[in-house]
């Protein structure tokens, strides 16, 4: 069976040709009760999975988790995102 994406995205047929990242927080609680949030890549045309959790939203999270799906799958040619504030935040570096 060939990789391919679904509906709009079809034309995704190339590994590493397009990812998609998103956020949502679990409808768990940890043992000092905060709610974490888990992080999700997606490639479009294979559908492996990376996921990531972290107890809060922070762009250090995001540059984690693209960190483990680049590090075994290589570099991606594009990735899609919500511009959600984790995502769009600048980490502080020393």
């Amino acid at each position: 069976m060939a990789p391919a994406g679904r509906g709009s995205l079809r034309h995704v047929t190339r590994p590493n040709a397009l990812w998609m990242i998103d956020a949502s927080p679990l409808d768990a609680m940890d043992t000092e009760l905060s709610r974490p949030t888990v992080y999700a890549c997606i490639d479009i045309a294979t559908r492996r999975t990376v996921l990531s959790i972290s107890r809060t939203p922070r762009a250090s999270a995001v540059a984690l988790l693209l960190r483990k799906a680049i590090l075994p799958r290589g570099v991606p040619a594009a990735i899609h995102t919500d511009h959600g504030p984790d995502f769009v935040a600048t980490a502080p570096t020393r």
